[in-house]
C-alpha cells in the first residue's frame, strides 16, 4: 500500500491533539485532490474517473464589413467561432470552454491585402466595449460553460464582433487575416 493510500485509510492516532490531527487530515485531503487525475481505478475504494470531454475548433468566420469612402468610420462586422465538443463517457460532464488569441496590440488584428493593410478591433460584445484577446493581455477570451450528457456531441457557437478602424486612404481590395487561436477546455465539478 502506498504511503498516501495508507495515510488516507488509517484514522488519526489518539496521541495527537485535535488541532494537529485536523491539520494533518487537511494536508492529506489537499494531496488527494491534487492527485485526483492520477487514479488508476484498480484499487477498491478509488474514485471512478470518466474519460475527458474532447473539444475542437470546428470553424471560424468573421465578416469585417465593407469600407467605402462614404462610410469610412468604424465599420462594424460580426462572426462566430464554432467549438465542437464530444463527451465519450457514460456520465454527465461539465466543462468551461475558452478561445483566445495573442496580438501585439490587445484585441487588434492587421488585415492584409495585396496593396495595403488595415487594422480591425475585435470584441466580445456588439457595443465594442470588451476587447477579445488572450485573457492575459487586458483583453478577454470567448468563453462558455457546457453540460454534455452521456455520449453527447454539441457544437457551441461563440459570437465575435469587429470594427474596422478609420482608414480613408485604404486601397480598394479584399483584406484578410489569419489568427492562431488558443482553445482551452477545463472540467467543472
Amino acid at each position: 500500500m502506498s504511503p498516501l493510500a495508507k495515510a488516507v485509510s488509517e484514522p488519526a492516532t489518539a496521541s495527537r491533539s485535535k488541532d494537529k490531527s485536523q491539520r494533518g487530515w487537511m494536508l492529506v485531503g489537499a494531496l488527494v485532490l491534487g492527485l485526483g487525475g492520477q487514479h488508476s481505478g484498480s484499487c477498491a475504494g478509488t474514485a471512478f474517473e470518466a474519460p475527458a470531454v474532447q473539444c475542437l475548433l470546428q470553424s471560424t468566420s468573421l465578416h469585417f464589413g465593407t469600407l467605402s469612402m462614404q462610410r469610412a468610420e468604424r465599420v462594424p462586422g460580426q462572426g462566430q467561432v464554432l467549438v465542437a465538443c464530444q463527451n465519450p463517457s457514460q456520465t454527465i460532464q461539465r466543462v468551461d470552454v475558452a478561445v483566445g488569441f495573442m496580438a501585439s496590440v490587445p484585441g487588434t488584428v492587421t488585415l492584409q491585402s495585396g496593396r495595403g493593410q488595415m487594422r480591425a478591433d475585435l470584441f466580445l460584445d456588439a457595443q465594442g466595449t470588451v476587447p477579445w484577446g488572450s485573457g492575459w493581455d487586458g483583453a478577454q477570451v470567448l468563453q462558455a460553460s457546457v453540460t454534455l450528457g452521456p455520449g453527447q456531441y454539441q457544437v457551441v457557437p461563440l459570437s465575435i464582433y469587429a470594427r474596422l478602424q478609420l482608414r480613408r486612404d485604404a486601397p480598394a481590395g479584399a483584406y484578410a487575416v489569419h489568427i492562431p487561436l488558443l482553445l482551452s477546455v477545463l472540467p467543472r465539478p
